[in-house]
C-alpha cells in the first residue's frame, strides 16, 4: 500500500530494481539465505510505514472497526510486525543441527 503513494520515479525505480533481484534471489536453486533480506530493508521499512499508516486510517473508518482509533489501530498493526518478526528472527537465529 505504501508503494503506491509514492510519487518520486526515482525511487520507485530503485523498488523495482530490489524487487527483480528479490525474484531472482527466490527462484535460485537453493534456499536464499536470511541475510539477504536485510538488503531490501532500507526500502522496505518506509514503505511499511507508510502502508501501516493507510491500512489504519482505512480500518479506523470502518463500521465495525470503528471503536478503535487510528492510532489503535496504528498501534495494534506495529505490535503484530514486531511480534513477527522476532518470532522469525527468533526461529532463524536458534536453529539446531538438529532441527
Amino acid at each position: 500500500m505504501g508503494f503506491s503513494n509514492v510519487d518520486d520515479d526515482g525511487f520507485k525505480t530503485f523498488c523495482e530494481i530490489l524487487l527483480s533481484v528479490g525474484i531472482l534471489l527466490a527462484m535460485w536453486p537453493t534456499a536464499p539465505e536470511y541475510r539477504f533480506t536485510f538488503l531490501t530493508f532500507p526500502a522496505v521499512l518506509p514503505l511499511a510505514a507508510s502502508g501501516m499508516e493507510q491500512a489504519s486510517e482505512a480500518l479506523s473508518r470502518r463500521p465495525w472497526f470503528s471503536r478503535l482509533s487510528q492510532r489503535s489501530w496504528l498501534g495494534l498493526l506495529l505490535l503484530a510486525t514486531v511480534v513477527l518478526t522476532n518470532a522469525v528472527a527468533f526461529g532463524v537465529y536458534f536453529r539446531t543441527p538438529f532441527g
